[in-house]
C-alpha cells in the first residue's frame, strides 16, 4: 500500500507559541500552518469566519516583524479555521525555509 502526498508545497507548522499573526481589517488571527500557496488561520472568536470562495487580503507578520502581504481565496471553513490559497506570488519559498529552519533549530525533536 502506498500513501501519497497531495500538497504541491512544503508546509510550516507552527507551534502555539510561535505562530505568526495574519492581519484583516484590524483584526489579528494566528496562523496555524502556512506554505508558499497556503494559509490556515484561526479567526478570532467575535470575528465573522469568511464563507468558502470568498477572497481574503491581509498580511503576514512573521516572528521577526516583517510582513508579507497576500490574498487568498477561502477553501476550506471549519469551526473557527479557515484555509485559503493564495494568489501568486503567494509566500516566498525563502521565507518559508527560514521559518522551518528557525523551529528545527529552536525544537528539535
Amino acid at each position: 500500500m502506498t500513501t501519497e502526498n497531495k500538497r504541491n508545497s512544503y508546509r510550516v507548522v507552527y507551534p502555539k507559541i510561535e505562530r505568526p499573526s495574519f492581519l484583516v481589517d484590524n483584526v489579528k488571527a494566528p496562523v496555524l500552518d502556512c506554505s508558499e500557496n497556503g494559509l490556515r488561520v484561526e479567526v478570532p472568536t467575535g470575528h465573522r469566519c469568511p464563507r468558502m470562495g470568498e477572497t481574503v487580503s491581509g498580511h503576514v507578520r512573521l516572528r521577526d516583524g516583517r510582513e508579507i502581504a497576500v490574498e487568498g481565496d477561502v477553501v476550506r471553513v471549519r469551526d473557527q479555521e479557515i484555509g485559503l490559497r493564495l494568489a501568486r506570488p503567494g509566500i516566498p519559498l525563502a521565507v518559508i525555509f527560514a521559518e522551518q529552519r528557525y523551529l528545527l533549530t529552536r525544537y528539535p525533536t
